[in-house]
């Protein structure tokens, strides 16, 4: 049975896309049966994996029709024998308004990946970086919460916002949510300012009764690169990379959290 992981923040640029994308392809290419929801209406994710997909088999149709199950939009990602996509679409912009006084609405993605979570071994949601209803049914829906953080002062806004969602969700419509942790992006070690910011997320981590990961993910050119290339970062840097290594080494940490619990 399936686990599910949302990827969230409420910054923009803080590498979320780019850290699903590395836990979904990283997972497939170890073998695992993974599914990959992008609810982000830039759609990036979903660009970076699929040149051409059906516009009328996206994750708003997902979430603003009870008749449409997650096998009518899944889309087998080409070159992955064991990856599907759940595509973006930019009118995921109307959901907030479509899903106004609906009861329960939080509920909605919960309840349909929960028929299909026997036909894959991992689960990851993509998100948009706001605390709208679309939020809400990631964050309802998840087992595991990961947490991207860009090394900069900016990134910290928001993140007490973000916390007391957390905590609300875990409150009233998803009390099994635990957060794995916090992934520091864009990272530089030989800079003054990523040492103080890694200092200062150690208090951050506190907030959300988590940690921050021991391996983080240097910026490097090679990320955007692979997205581009739609590839995934594995591939496309596969040898001598150090940005590649850096995301096996957070990849194997996130799996022992998730075996753990």
């Amino acid at each position: 049975m399936a686990k599910i992981v949302t990827v969230t923040t409420q910054k923009g640029g803080a590498g979320k896309t780019a850290l699903a994308l590395l836990l979904a392809t990283g997972e497939a290419l170890r073998g695992e049966r993974v599914l990959l929801v992008d609810l982000d209406q830039q759609g990036d994710a979903s660009y970076s994996l699929v040149s051409d997909y059906d516009p009328s088999k996206t994750s708003y149709e997902l979430l603003t029709s009870e008749s449409v199950q997650v096998p009518a939009v899944a889309t087998p990602v080409s070159g992955y024998l064991n990856l599907d996509l759940v595509p973006a679409s930019l009118t995921l912009e109307r959901v907030e308004v479509e899903l106004a006084g609906v009861l329960d609405a939080q509920f909605i993605l919960s309840d349909k990946l929960e028929a299909v979570k026997d036909d894959y071994d991992l689960i990851v949601i993509d998100t948009p970086p706001s605390l709208n209803v679309i939020v809400s049914n990631a964050l309802t829906a998840a087992d595991k919460l990961i947490i991207p953080v860009q090394a900069d002062i900016y990134s910290f806004k928001g993140m007490a916002t973000l916390a007391q969602r957390v905590k609300a969700i875990q409150r009233r419509s998803n009390p099994r949510l635990s957060i794995c942790g916090i992934v520091l992006n864009r990272y530089n070690p030989r800079t003054n300012l990523s040492k103080a910011i890694t200092e200062a997320l150690n208090e951050v981590a506190e907030q959300f009764n988590t940690k921050v990961y021991r391996s983080t993910l240097r910026d490097a050119t090679a990320v955007r690169e692979a997205q581009n290339a739609k590839q995934s970062l594995f591939e496309y840097a596969a040898k001598g990379a150090k940005v590649t290594e850096d995301a096996k080494a957070l990849l194997n940490e996130i799996e022992e959290d998730l075996k753990n619990g």
